[in-house]
């Protein structure tokens, strides 16, 4: 399940990053960045447990790769939300609807990529036991140990200190090298990159060493290079191709509210269900492996806040303003799922709002 640690993982790389930019990065970016950290393929997992889905697909959507597929879908809630930003009213915060999605789809998949490799490899790392930690790509087919990445760097040709001063000498040639490259475009420093990395791949791989340069490259490439690029890609692209808004709303106000409130009605029922048969029957989710007291306490959030959903459910129909905001609230308290984000937005839109103030 997500924990504060994966937030703490993505603000010391945003922060740093406001701090280089001059805070000029794109803010909506790193909201979504955020999120995606947190979330990543655990959002799956949690669909996983509730609906079966492993059973159904034989895919487990934890895992990063068959994650790919399951960001699809997640991406454009993602995008939906970079229609919106948050102000500071005179007593409180309002949403406000800048009427157009600053990231699109394409864009909100790559950051899902970016956030969802950073979470894997954090699950990875920060294990009780590190060495025997599995790398979660492809169940059953993919799933390296992080001793087994260390491994591979004993696994060539022991040739002494021969590896040691190679490894010197390329290690000379690369701090002269950069001091020369740095001041060449871009292309040139990703081209030194690329053949710096094979170069000590094969080293590190058919020589004997005693350090884990092999693992220390694959980690590196997959978790460092590709999750930072990939997020700086999708700043650059959103700031050189900005979206235009659309001069109508794709669902008319009064449908739109409509299928809101029979969604909100919907998820009511089963959330009341749900929390109750929780309380009564706690082994329900023997399967998560937490405490029973969490499992009860759970049960009785989820039926509060499906007995509020069916109170906000009813108001919506009817265009009470304090349904709306009870709606708001509760979606909000269903972050985790990310979804219910939809409909939190979608009454922030400036036509929707307006239904209520008739």
């Amino acid at each position: 399940m997500p924990e504060i640690g994966h937030f703490f993982i993505a603000l010391s790389i945003i922060i740093p990053v406001f701090y280089l930019t001059d805070s000029k990065f794109n803010k909506k970016v790193a909201v979504l960045f955020i999120l995606s950290n947190w979330v990543g393929p655990d959002h799956g997992q949690i669909f996983n447990k509730l609906l079966g889905l492993e059973e159904l697909t034989g895919l487990d959507f934890h895992w990063f790769i068959p994650f790919l597929i399951w960001a699809i879908p997640l991406s454009y809630c993602y995008s939906y939300i970079s229609r919106f930003s948050v102000k500071k009213t005179e007593k409180f915060y309002t949403i406000s609807d800048d009427g157009k999605r600053d990231v699109n789809w394409k864009n909100a998949y790559l950051i899902s990529i970016s956030g969802g490799l950073l979470h894997t490899c954090a699950d990875a790392l920060f294990r009780h036991d590190v060495y025997d930690s599995t790398i979660k790509f492809l169940n059953n087919f993919l799933e390296p140990k992080i001793g087994e990445l260390n491994q591979l760097s004993s696994i060539g040709i022991d040739v002494g200190v021969a590896h040691v001063i190679l490894s010197y000498f390329i290690a000379i040639i690369v701090v002269f090298t950069a001091l020369y490259l740095l001041d060449k475009d871009f292309k040139k420093v990703l081209q030194f990159f690329v053949l710096y990395t094979i170069a000590v791949f094969s080293i590190s791989f058919i020589f004997v060493s005693e350090e884990y340069d092999t693992a220390v490259i694959i980690l590196s490439l997959t978790f460092i290079v590709t999750p930072l690029m990939l997020l700086f890609y999708v700043d650059k692209n959103v700031r050189n191709k900005p979206t235009e808004a659309s001069p109508t709303s794709r669902l008319n106000a009064e449908l739109g509210l409509k299928i809101v409130g029979f969604a909100c009605l919907l998820l009511s029922f089963i959330l009341l269900i749900g929390g109750i048969l929780i309380v009564i029957n706690p082994s329900f989710l023997d399967s998560l492996e937490i405490s029973e007291g969490f499992i009860i306490a759970l049960g009785i959030i989820l039926s509060i806040v499906g007995g509020m959903l069916l109170i906000g459910s009813i108001g919506i129909f009817k265009k009470i303003p304090w349904c709306r905001i009870i709606i708001m609230t509760m979606m909000c308290s269903l972050l985790l799922l990310v979804y219910p984000l939809f409909i939190l937005f979608y009454l922030a839109q400036e036509d929707v709002k307006a239904q209520f103030t008739r």
